[in-house]
């Protein structure tokens, strides 16, 4: 009986360590399609577990202006060039050390120092957003503009949801500040 016993508690522990598993592999392949591979391995490092970080960074967000008024008769040719942008702006972000924490239907949200820590986040936000300005300007059609908000400050990272949908959420005053801008 305790033999029995034993082997059905051993087989509990084994499908839950593999149920913990399928959620670590999951979690890794959500976030890891979000940010750049070396966010992923900061914020996971050797444990998968993601926790809350709090730390200063710089916050960019920003907003195309003009959407409304894209004539929507031909989706696909309307959104291409917004399509465009949004690889444009990505593609900067990241070169300039930043993560993309959400892409936004109306443009993007990044950070720079969170979830990796950077000395100057400011001077490569800025840089990044006059890059995002001058590089993205020919993907747009005419009526399109952008703009940015740009906050320091205080932010929180981390996982936020349950089951199969789990996102990497950065919130803060310098979230709401640099929205607000």
């Amino acid at each position: 009986a305790a033999a029995a016993l034993a082997a059905r508690a051993a087989s509990s522990l084994a499908q839950g360590l593999e149920a913990d598993s399928r959620k670590r592999n999951l979690l890794r392949a959500v976030f890891g399609r979000t940010v750049t591979p070396q966010a992923e391995q900061a914020v996971f490092g050797p444990d998968p577990e993601l926790a809350g970080q709090a730390r200063p960074a710089t916050v960019l967000r920003s907003s195309l202006r003009g959407l409304e008024a894209i004539p929507l008769k031909n989706p696909k040719a309307a959104f291409q060039p917004i399509a465009a942008w949004t690889r444009a702006a990505i593609r900067i972000v990241e070169s300039e050390g930043g993560t993309v924490n959400r892409v936004l239907p109306d443009g993007l949200l990044a950070s720079f120092g969170q979830p990796l820590p950077a000395n100057q986040d400011a001077l490569f936000a800025c840089r990044a957003a006059l890059r995002i300005r001058d590089e993205g300007r020919p993907a747009l059609p005419p009526g399109l503009s952008v703009t940015f908000g740009l906050s320091r400050g205080d932010t929180l990272s981390g996982n936020a949801g349950s089951g199969d949908r789990i996102e990497y959420v950065l919130t803060g005053p310098a979230v709401l500040k640099a929205a607000e801008v």
